[in-house]
């Protein structure tokens, strides 16, 4: 007789370009994870998602998650650059990405027959259950030009349009969205029983995995393959242009020159700015908590020590994320959620204040610059 599969939630994370599926247990550790390229769709005429090869990936990883543990539940992630309209049962136009951050425009342009727009996450808990629906209603809005966070409801420019009766019902992120779909169950090899989640856009997810663990006043920055985004209390500033394609900040000092070259000085260069210009974005969103650093700007030390040495006088630490994988921690916390489980602890490293020589007096200078 077989040993008893150990319990795990299924979380899906798509992002600009990886698919990754991962088994997290109720102790909210990584079993397994699986992993893919998210390529776009080839032939498109713009920056569109490859929905096929997506799904393919993703019935596919789910049977495999499935042959190793008993999954708990599914829990969808994903990036919020992209909305889907469908008419009920299908899409009525390709899933295109919208560079910007700006969603109305692909409501304005929506086909005829759209009745339906769901969030990127949405879309895909939509296609496991088979058909229901739901937006998400969390403290953080990433879609911003369409749903007012604050009071779960439409925008007043979507109202304009006379779209907001293409938002269906409101739900938070760890709601149950529906069950498996039958036809779903059956490839993966997975019970018809099996919840899915409404799931989240993936900075509201990350931003929630620091209110679970009562980091209620933290301030979260994110680099990753959808450029920069920073959040303080539920504020969001996206997209941010100081950072491109997920790099670290310190690459970008020539990116407008050709070739990227790393000469010392130029690598230093680009860290001040770097820091600088998050730092306005902070006293923009009048950030008082300690600051937390996620995606491949964690590893820039050079620019996460200028920061902390940015933010020292106003009582404010700054932390880089050392989690390898916080959205599988997310999606985890938010089956947690229902199961009255602990909130995972947060994998933290405090960065130590770099020293730079008239610090202030450069910040003064720059703001000054910048403001003019």
């Amino acid at each position: 007789m077989a040993p008893p599969k150990p319990p795990a939630v299924a979380a899906l994370y798509v992002a600009r370009r990886q698919l990754t599926l991962a088994a997290v247990g109720a102790d909210h550790r990584i079993g397994s994870v699986r992993a893919a390229p998210n390529p776009p769709r080839p032939g498109a005429t713009g920056p569109e998602v490859d929905i096929e090869h997506v799904w393919r990936w993703l019935v596919a990883a789910l049977g495999s998650l499935g042959e190793d543990f008993r999954i708990e539940a599914v829990v969808p992630i994903a990036h919020p650059a992209t909305l889907a309209r469908i008419d009920g049962r299908s899409l009525t136009g390709p899933l295109r990405l919208a560079d910007d951050g700006d969603l109305l425009p692909l409501l304005t342009e929506a086909p005829p027959a759209t009745r339906w727009t769901l969030g990127h996450a949405q879309y895909w808990g939509f296609r496991l259950t088979d058909g229901a629906l739901a937006a998400e209603a969390s403290s953080l809005g990433e879609a911003s030009s369409l749903i007012e966070a604050r009071g779960a409801r439409p925008t007043t420019a979507l109202r304009q349009l006379g779209r907001h009766q293409w938002l269906p019902a409101m739900l938070p992120p760890h709601e149950v969205l529906g069950r498996l779909a039958a036809e779903v169950a059956d490839r993966a090899e997975l019970p018809t029983t099996t919840p899915v989640l409404v799931g989240a856009g993936d900075l509201a997810a990350r931003h929630g995995r620091l209110l679970g663990a009562g980091w209620e006043t933290a301030a979260l920055i994110v680099v990753d393959d959808a450029g920069c985004r920073v959040v303080a209390g539920t504020s969001p500033v996206e997209p941010s242009m100081i950072g491109l394609d997920g790099r670290p900040l310190a690459l970008f000092t020539v990116r407008d020159a050709g070739p990227v070259v790393r000469a010392p000085d130029q690598v230093r260069a680009a860290a001040l700015r770097g820091a600088l210009v998050l730092d306005h974005a902070l006293d923009r969103l009048a950030s008082r908590g300690p600051v937390v650093i996620e995606g491949s700007l964690a590893a820039d030390t050079a620019t996460l020590g200028l920061l902390a040495a940015l933010r020292a006088p106003r009582g404010q630490a700054v932390f880089a994320g050392a989690d390898p994988h916080p959205l599988a921690q997310a999606a985890s916390l938010l089956w947690g959620l229902r199961q009255r489980r602990p909130a995972p602890r947060l994998d933290l490293v405090r960065i130590a204040p770099a020293p730079c020589p008239h610090l202030e007096r450069l910040k003064d200078d720059w703001r000054l610059a910048f403001d003019d």
